[in-house]
């Protein structure tokens, strides 16, 4: 776990990162067949958060580890996890591989920047065929729709007829975060947070 270093170092003077690796050495020593780890990145930086995931999916890859992680870092479970569960109020909603989980979300988003846009731009773009819904936030428009694959041209092409200048696109698909709000029914911030969160495992 690359503490050879600091074995003469007293473990309180360790830092969090250090913490948590040593605390999987610890777990390993018997050489075991699962492993459970309850919310092991808690309070570490980016990069100790990094690096502790790095020594996890290594594990998994060259042991044959089963790993149960329990976390509300739901970017964490989406990159890492083959199965997901989502827990809320103490009971399991839903299970099943990450991409299976964000199917519950209908519908991709387009983000677009424009210049000149007229006053009703937004309802051009709504009247869009295969747009649900059209939102401003700050400089950008996000197009709500099914299939963006579909939508993109005629946006495009609405965009084009009506001499608006497209500055930027971008195409965003349903996150983990997304089904998370989605299926527990949490509202969520302008940025993006949720109001009330759940577990995930």
């Amino acid at each position: 776990m690359d503490l050879k270093e600091s074995a003469d170092i007293l473990v309180k003077r360790y830092s969090g990162g250090m913490k948590r690796k040593l605390e999987l050495a610890a777990a390993m020593i018997h050489d075991p067949k699962i492993i459970f780890l309850d919310e092991p990145t808690l309070q570490l930086d980016p990069a100790s958060r990094a690096e502790f995931w790095n020594y996890i999916k290594d594990l998994k890859e060259r042991a044959g580890i089963t790993i149960f992680l329990n976390t509300h870092y739901l970017d964490e479970a989406e990159r890492l996890c083959d199965a997901i569960a989502i827990i809320d109020q103490g009971k399991i909603i839903v299970q099943g591989a990450p991409d299976i989980i964000k199917e519950t979300v209908k519908g991709d988003i387009i983000k677009i920047k424009v210049k000149n846009e007229t006053p009703s731009f937004n309802k051009i773009i709504q009247d869009v065929y295969g747009v649900l819904e059209v939102v401003k936030s700050n400089s950008y428009y996000l197009i709500k729709c099914q299939n963006s694959n579909r939508v993109i041209p005629s946006v495009v092409l609405e965009i084009k007829e009506n001499n608006v200048e497209l500055q930027e696109l971008t195409v965003i698909r349903p996150s983990l975060e997304q089904a998370f709000l989605e299926i527990t029914g949490r509202g969520h911030t302008e940025n993006g947070k949720t109001n009330s969160e759940g577990d995930s495992n």
